[in-house]
């Protein structure tokens, strides 16, 4: 069973990321990359992707501030070599004049080409799947203020 598959009556549901989101995270980490990429292009922007979308959290530091991240089909991190087979699959869409990107606004998954290609799917991330458990029993913190002395 994949994360496409999942009966509807499970607490969890899964949204697509939307062009949107997916356009402003790629633009931020754009940004990032601008200058690193003039003094070590390619390989650079190459290891940023596959490094970051392939580690447990699946996003760049824009898909992160988007609240985005890049999981398998049936919902697993993608790791390194799949992240890379993205990355090098961005270059198609690129060599047939961005319509690779286009073809997200027809499939109800909101797949690229790329992400086709490396069966992949940006979704919106659950913030509670990263938050911290804190104990409600917390105890409290010490104050440190200076004590009186009576003498």
């Amino acid at each position: 069973m994949t994360i496409l598959d999942q009966p509807a009556q499970t607490s969890q549901r899964v949204i697509y990321a939307s062009f949107g989101d997916r356009l402003v995270a790629r633009l931020i980490d754009a940004l990032i990359l601008i200058l690193p990429s003039i003094f070590i292009p390619f390989i650079l922007p190459w290891l940023y992707y596959a490094a970051m979308e392939g580690s447990e959290r699946g996003a760049t530091i824009g898909k992160r501030a988007m609240g985005i991240r890049v999981v398998s089909e049936d919902g697993q991190s993608i790791g390194f070599g799949t992240a890379t087979g993205r990355f090098f699959g961005n270059l198609l869409n690129l060599f047939t004049m961005f319509i690779g990107y286009l073809l997200m606004f027809f499939n109800a998954r909101n797949q690229c080409l790329h992400d086709m290609i490396t069966s992949t799917v940006v979704i919106k991330d659950s913030p509670a799947e990263h938050r911290q458990q804190v104990p409600q029993s917390a105890p409290k913190k010490r104050s440190w203020t200076a004590k009186s002395s009576n003498s």
